[in-house]
Formats: C-alpha cells, sequence, structure tokens
C-alpha cells in the first residue's frame, strides 16, 4: 500500500549537537496544518448546507493539491 505524501512535519522541534540536527518532535504534518487551514476558509464561506464529514474530506483535497503544487514548484 502506498503511504500517502503528508508533507513532513510542520513545525518540527529541532537542536544541534555536535553539528548534527536531531528532531526531538515533529509537531503536526504539513498535510495535517494544509487542512486545518483550509478547513477554516470552507467554514468561513458561511455554507450551513454542508456536513460537518463533507468538510473534512474537502479540506484534505485542498491539502493534497497544495503538497503536489509544494513538491512541483521545488
Amino acid at each position: 500500500m502506498k503511504t500517502k505524501n503528508n508533507g513532513g512535519p510542520a513545525f518540527p522541534v529541532a537542536f544541534r549537537m555536535n553539528d548534527k540536527q536531531v528532531i526531538l518532535e515533529d509537531g503536526i504534518s504539513v498535510r495535517d496544518y494544509f487542512a486545518a487551514k483550509a478547513l477554516a476558509r470552507l467554514l468561513a464561506s458561511g455554507e450551513d448546507s454542508v456536513d460537518a464529514e463533507t468538510n473534512a474530506h474537502d479540506a484534505y483535497i485542498i491539502a493534497d493539491a497544495m503538497i503536489k503544487a509544494r513538491g512541483a514548484s521545488k
């Protein structure tokens, strides 16, 4: 099964030790961060007829598109 690209950590906590970076905590994924931002926008649109599951699904579709676009720009 192919693993979904989550964009990596959004807010990693790291420190350097002897010129090596050590990640202490990954934080949330970039995918979850993008989905949260997209969900906020979807909810702000004021469309009351859309249920929570549809909004959540749509937010992740947007997040996946943002990750794809982000990768294309590198």
